[in-house]
């Protein structure tokens, strides 16, 4: 665990994702984490990354991306039309096409989505102005 807690911390950030969570959080949008991770090494690593101070809620394992996210809209009062998923993998995308959501992938090298998403971006700079 605190092997792989040290390389995700050392690991190469993701392009302009500080930037589109400021924004977001400054333009009153609702920034959650749902991840496959469980949720206390996910607390743990995110509580290391300069972006925590914009994000409002983090999920995790053991519940599904769709049972988080479906607890997530309920507790912050939002409909599926106002969620808009970013992830980087199929269950990313499952995640959005079960809970008809819009969906954007983010390409990177173990990606393998089974159906190409409508919508492939290479950071989070290219998707800035839509906030």
């Amino acid at each position: 665990n605190k092997i792989c807690h040290s390389n995700i911390i050392a690991s190469k950030k993701i392009c302009g994702v500080e930037n589109f969570l400021e924004k977001a959080n400054k333009n009153n949008k609702i920034n959650v984490i749902n991840s496959a991770t469980p949720i206390e090494p996910l607390k743990k690593i995110i509580d290391c990354m300069d972006f925590k101070k914009d994000i409002h809620y983090i999920y995790g394992r053991p519940n599904s991306k769709v049972i988080n996210l479906t607890l997530a809209m309920k507790k912050f009062s939002v409909k599926e039309s106002e969620v808009l998923i970013i992830g980087d993998g199929e269950s990313d995308r499952d995640c959005a096409e079960n809970l008809n959501c819009d969906f954007i992938a983010l390409d990177n090298s173990f990606s393998k989505f089974k159906r190409k998403p409508s919508y492939i971006i290479n950071n989070f700079y290219e998707i800035i102005d839509l906030i």
